[in-house]
């Protein structure tokens, strides 16, 4: 069940009275008006929304993706982003439709921000050499590109609130080391 403290002195009500579910990961909308979930009720996980004054919640992914986790709301409460046991990003919108982002059956993709104006979304994905990049997936046309240097290992993507600027964490030293497979120690150059 999802429980919602809707405010320090308010009361707090289940939001998903069902017995027969598994309900986690629930989040607030930013207009404050639905919340989001995963749950298992229709017998396949899936993503639902619920009217923060509660009432029936209503189905929006379509239960066939398997394990999904981490959803994300843009910031103009109309997609959801979230990823599933495959590898696959998914972006799903207020009507149900989902589109994929990016599929690395590889590795899970765990790390998505929003654009403050909703138009972007930024990720990391391994490029094909293996090294993780950040990427950038327009919502108008459904690309992604790459938007980081492909040498170096770069992640955790966030826009700064203006969303004039894509921050994002990179290791940038080539600092060899030779390690125990080739001479039993490691030299720091």
């Amino acid at each position: 069940a999802c429980w919602v403290r809707l405010r320090v002195t308010g009361v707090t009500r289940n939001l998903t009275p069902q017995a027969h579910a598994h309900d986690r990961e629930a989040g607030w909308s930013p207009d404050g008006r639905r919340v989001a979930f995963i749950s298992d009720r229709s017998g396949d996980e899936a993503i639902y929304l619920v009217s923060q004054e509660g009432g029936e919640a209503k189905q929006l992914s379509n239960g066939k993706r398997g394990r999904i986790n981490a959803p994300s709301w843009s910031p103009d409460s109309q997609q959801l982003a979230f990823i599933d046991h495959q590898g696959t990003l998914v972006v799903v919108d207020l009507t149900g439709k989902e589109r994929e982002v990016v599929r690395n059956p590889y590795a899970q993709i765990n790390d998505y921000s929003w654009s403050p104006d909703s138009a972007w979304l930024a990720y990391t994905q391994p490029t094909e050499s293996g090294i993780p990049a950040i990427f950038l997936w327009s919502r108008s046309s459904g690309e992604s590109k790459l938007a980081s240097d492909p040498f170096f290992v770069s992640f955790s993507p966030s826009f700064s609130p203006d969303g004039q600027y894509l921050y994002y964490i990179s290791d940038r030293e080539f600092a060899p080391q030779i390690g125990s497979f080739e001479w039993n120690y490691v030299v720091d150059r």
